[in-house]
């Protein structure tokens, strides 16, 4: 009974430690293709991401906020509405889902961009490859 318990207890901890790292190694700046760059902070205990994304499209410039979370298998989402002091509202969010290769130190993605232009042409879709730097 005692050794079912200290197993239990040591993959927990185990867990956590390994979350720990992957935060660690998760939290930093990435570009992608376009040129926008996200500088992201992980946080291990609630597993949330938040950071700044700065587009290298469009008209949007400037610093806008992220949010966002993942699981310490590597997956992850995150979300920007393109509202911000030097630039104000563009009626946008964008929305990333995708993973971490950390042998590769790269975040591939999937994103929609909606605005509220109506149902059927307020959505465009995407792929992103971020790599950190």
């Amino acid at each position: 009974m005692q050794w079912g318990l200290f197993l239990i207890l040591f993959l927990v901890s185990s867990s956590a430690m390994a979350c720990e790292d992957f935060a660690k190694q998760l939290t930093g700046t990435y570009v992608n293709q376009h040129n926008s760059t996200m500088k992201i902070e992980a946080d291990a205990k609630d597993r949330s991401l938040k950071g700044t994304y700065e587009t290298g499209v469009g008209k949007a410039s400037g610093l806008y906020e992220l949010h966002g979370g993942f699981t310490c298998s590597g997956s992850l989402g995150f979300v920007v509405a393109w509202q911000n002091a030097k630039f104000g509202d563009s009626k946008t969010t964008a929305a990333w889902s995708g993973s971490y290769n950390a042998e590769k130190n790269i975040i591939s993605t999937t994103w929609t961009l909606s605005d509220n232009k109506g149902l059927w042409n307020s959505t465009l879709t995407g792929s992103d490859i971020f790599q950190g730097v």
